[in-house]
């Protein structure tokens, strides 16, 4: 009876965190064009924020449309996977508390790197979601290295008009950037080794 279900939407703890990644993005860049104002630059973080925000999107109706394809078995994964992470909580308390900094005008050094992380921390959620339902299609690693990289450009606006140095805030959050990757590619190692150990006890 499982598949009698209409999964479209996915399990409610699934639904919620999707729906507050996507909510995280559009708000940050809210709070971010509030801090700006009428900089000579704002025009630019706004054109680069409409790409962040519809790159945002369609990777999270993509990860819907997959849950949706998928069969009772791997939604029932999902459901579980979603129960046992603190994703929904890590982007509300991000979003809640980077609204509180901006409306008292704190912006730390810390502040550009510790934005990439939570979005980092989402994205691999979401990396970790499509791989229950099977490998990670190549068009799924682009938009997601897409929207590192639009992100990238408005935080090193951002920071530029911070009067931080905006190549080097590029130059962290480069660094970082592979630092996520990597330790994608070092989860995919571990899966699969542990895939080849099952399959041959099983020999």
């Amino acid at each position: 009876m499982a598949d009698a279900k209409t999964p479209d939407a996915g399990g409610d703890a699934f639904s919620e965190f999707l729906k507050e990644a996507e909510t995280f993005v559009a708000s940050m860049l809210e709070d971010i064009a509030k801090a700006v104002g009428a900089n000579d630059d704002a025009p630019l973080i706004a054109s680069h924020g409409v790409a962040l925000r519809e790159q945002m999107a369609r990777l999270v109706e993509a990860t819907r449309g997959r849950y949706a394809g998928g069969n009772a078995a791997s939604r029932r994964m999902a459901d579980d996977f979603m129960k046992a992470q603190a994703g929904t909580t890590l982007a509300r308390n991000a979003r809640t508390t980077f609204r509180a900094g901006v409306a008292k005008g704190l912006f730390g050094d810390g502040i550009f790197a510790w934005l990439e992380s939570n979005l980092e921390e989402i994205k691999k959620i979401i990396l970790a979601i499509w791989d229950l339902f099977g490998d990670v299609p190549e068009w799924v690693n682009t938009l997601v290295q897409l929207i590192d990289e639009i992100l990238k450009m408005i935080l090193g606006l951002f920071g530029g008009i911070l009067g931080r140095n905006r190549s080097k805030i590029m130059s962290d959050l480069s660094e970082q950037e592979v630092q996520f990757w990597n330790e994608i590619a070092a989860r995919k190692r571990y899966v699969l080794a542990a895939a080849g150990g099952a399959a041959e006890r099983e020999d």
